[in-house]
């Protein structure tokens, strides 16, 4: 294997590792970048097989990032990395990205083998614009019944329980959707049943769904 990878990322430590993993596999990493205007130079300067880039810093970023470069490479390799199990939680949906685009789960990434060979899959897909797809793993089955609770969510139940956690408040989420606060409250109501939670007068329901919202982005929450 000798792919020749540039890393997105804005987190340098995190990017310094999986470099020198990388390398250690075979793996030619030609750059390592934050920017994404250098981004792009480096990708049309150095003429890379792949990107490898961390979608969760700045997903919108990092989503223009990636559409904009494999217009100026067709070829161009796409691997994302992410901690969240539905690109929806960021704001993003699958349908966004390019052709060929791979997505793997970050806690997978110490599994070089995978990544490496996912790398290559994602240069052969690029090459064929086959549809872009999650990287399957044997996975604990708490984590399947947590995709399974995801995706039973719609886009707009997606979109309110990331304005819940963001902070805002009923109204505040209401007059954004330019709906009654009521109906807010109806699909606050839906995504708890959704998720498995009751009403219970001793447990708030906001202060639930919120935690449950950044386990499944791996982040402890008080």
């Amino acid at each position: 294997m000798n792919e020749r990878v540039i890393l997105f990322d804005k987190n340098p430590f995190e990017s310094a590792i999986l470099s020198a993993a990388l390398q250690l596999h075979g793996v030619s990493v030609v750059g390592q970048v934050r920017n994404t205007e250098i981004a792009r130079r480096l990708i049309q300067t150095l003429n890379p097989d792949a990107l490898i880039a961390d979608i969760d810093a700045a997903p919108v970023e990092c989503m223009e990032l990636i559409i904009a470069v494999r217009k100026l490479k067709p070829d161009l390799g796409i691997l994302l990395t992410t901690v969240s199990p539905d690109l929806r939680i960021l704001g993003l949906r699958d349908s966004q990205l390019p052709p060929g685009s791979k997505i793997v789960l970050k806690r997978n990434l110490t599994d070089l083998n995978l990544i490496c060979s996912s790398i290559t899959d994602a240069v052969s897909s690029a090459l064929e614009s086959a549809p872009s797809h999650w990287v399957k793993v044997n996975t604990p089955r708490e984590d399947e019944i947590m995709r399974e609770k995801i995706s039973a969510l719609t886009d707009i139940q997606i979109e309110t329980l990331r304005m819940l956690c963001d902070g805002l408040s009923n109204k505040e989420i209401a007059k954004r959707r330019f709906v009654s606060e009521k109906a807010i409250e109806q699909i606050v109501s839906r995504i708890a049943e959704e998720l498995g939670y009751t009403y219970d007068t001793h447990q708030n329901l906001r202060v639930l769904l919120v935690a449950e919202y950044f386990h499944w982005l791996g982040v402890a929450h008080k």
